[in-house]
């Protein structure tokens, strides 16, 4: 559909008119425009009261055409048939309108010219027909699927595979609620079905599809309950990767490699402390969503993790973390390789000494102390933050950088304090702009420019107020504000506007 967003004085001011016939020029965005820039172009024809439109491609195909009330570009009010055309002449859809709203039939198709809509709208502004969509390997949609409607409400779906390999679902619905899904598997199947009963618990079984390529990924069985008692996981290949299985107050998990052989199991049982299920013993390995990369493996004992490994997509262990009653007493980070990469050990649950990896942070603790920390931008491995810890005056010393390696802040950050305490900086294009000084969280001096998790914000001190000003992605402000810095007979009183470190540091 076109963008019309004109007025009738411009579009008369690009029209010409000829024996009746008033032809107006469009650009690409259906602007006005002269005939030598024109992307498109209208002959209209007055027909009594009403006036038959006629829009073209700049080639002369036919875009458009139907009979309008009001024929003012951009506000038409459009009256019976009216049929859109793609570049090659193929229709887009054919709709019909009464005074300008749809009334009556509504046909869509894609441009392969199969019908994607076929829909009745009744004068109360319901809707009764079908929705259509095809597989595609170009939109990388591997499914088909039809949606059914009557006085505007869904009465059935159907996602499935092919008309050959009708695998998939079919759901019912009443009252604009689902009633029953059926499920099928290769062939059409039938699997089983999905019920809910008045207290929304499900009964009989559900079956969860991965859509490229569209497969079944995991079938649940449910009990009387509502809860489910058994469910198999499937590869992206469709071999079994696992099977679970729960009777009374205790279940199992079984994991197979694709050839079929079982390769870990994990136990659960009820925890007295806790009173619900959870891992006892045993392995577990856990999936990447299209269930063919392992990306962790655990290991339990009597409730308690022992063992935590990561892999990346390419299944190679990134790092693995030992634990001593459910407390981590060390990290293993391995190099491409598998070669050791570093060690960080753990004191009562926390980092005491050695080297933490995450994604694109590299830490160094030294007796429980963080001493240095770099980050580095993805795409392109330049530094985004680098710290460093400064044991005689107890400061963290950082700086900043954009993606093009231009300083944008440094600052000192003082230990211990629970918000964000410091003093900052600010760059612009390597000339420093401002300075200023934070205290838990609370501008108390200076000017500093940030981007908080909404927008970008500026907090100046002026005597004795607060001024909050916040701006558009373009740089505009469009908003300032003002608070007291203190009121003097309430010891409780703060201003609101509170700083955080990752605001500075790009990471909200």
């Amino acid at each position: 559909m076109k963008k019309l967003l004109l007025s009738a004085f411009f579009a008369v001011s690009f029209s010409i008119s000829v024996f009746g016939q008033e032809i107006t020029y469009f650009d690409e965005d259906w602007q006005p425009t002269k005939k030598e820039n024109m992307s498109y172009y209208r002959e209209a024809y007055k027909q009594g009261q009403e006036t038959l439109i006629k829009d073209f491609y700049k080639n002369g195909t036919l875009q458009m055409e139907g009979t309008a009330i009001d024929p003012t570009p951009g506000s038409e009010v459009y009256n019976g048939k009216v049929t859109w055309y793609y570049p090659d002449g193929k229709p887009q859809s054919i709709t019909e309108f009464k005074n300008g709203e749809i009334s009556g039939m509504s046909k869509g198709y894609d441009t392969k010219g199969r019908l994607i809509e076929d829909i009745v709208f009744s004068g109360e502004g319901t809707m009764t027909g079908k929705h259509y969509s095809y597989s595609d390997k170009e939109l990388e949609t591997e499914y088909n699927s039809v949606t059914e409607f009557k006085n505007g409400d869904v009465v059935y779906s159907r996602v499935f595979l092919s008309e050959e390999n009708p695998m998939g679902y079919e759901s019912f619905y009443k009252d604009g609620s689902e009633t029953e899904t059926k499920f099928y598997g290769p062939k059409g199947k039938l699997i089983g079905s999905r019920k809910m009963d008045a207290d929304y618990k499900i009964k009989g079984i559900d079956v969860s599809f991965a859509y490229n390529p569209f497969r079944i990924n995991r079938v649940d069985q449910y009990d009387k309950n509502g809860e489910i008692k058994s469910y198999e996981l499937f590869y992206i290949t469709g071999e079994k990767a696992q099977e679970y299985s729960k009777k009374n107050k205790e279940a199992s998990k079984i994991t197979f490699n694709k050839e079929g052989k079982q390769i870990a199991k994990v136990n659960y049982k009820t925890n007295p402390d806790l009173s619900y299920l959870m891992e006892y013993s045993g392995e577990d390995y856990t999936f990447g969503y299209d269930n063919d990369a392992v990306m962790t493996i655990s290991v339990y004992d009597n409730f308690k993790t022992k063992n935590l490994k990561n892999f990346d997509e390419a299944g190679k262990l990134k790092d693995e973390t030992v634990y001593d009653e459910d407390m981590i007493k060390e990290v293993i980070y391995y190099n491409p390789d598998q070669s050791v990469k570093s060690k960080l050990i753990y004191v009562d649950g926390s980092p005491s000494d050695g080297e933490m990896y995450d994604n694109n942070v590299t830490s160094k603790y030294e007796k429980g102390i963080m001493v240095y920390s770099k980050a580095t931008y993805p795409e392109t491995g330049n530094t985004a933050y680098e710290s460093k810890y400064d044991p005689v005056l107890k400061t963290f010393n950082t700086n900043v950088y954009d993606e093009n390696k231009n300083l944008t802040y440094s600052y000192k950050r003082f230990e211990g304090s629970y918000n964000f305490s410091g003093e900052v900086t600010q760059y612009k294009n390597g000339k420093q702009i401002s300075k200023a000084t934070v205290n838990e969280g609370l501008l108390v001096h200076g000017k500093l420019r940030y981007k908080d998790y909404y927008g970008e914000i500026e907090q100046e001190i002026k005597d004795k107020w607060l001024y909050t000003r916040k701006y558009t992605e373009k740089g505009l402000m469009f908003s300032e504000s003002k608070e007291l810095l203190k009121i003097e007979d309430d010891e409780y009183y703060q201003p609101t506007s509170y700083i955080y470190e990752e605001f500075l540091l790009g990471r909200n």
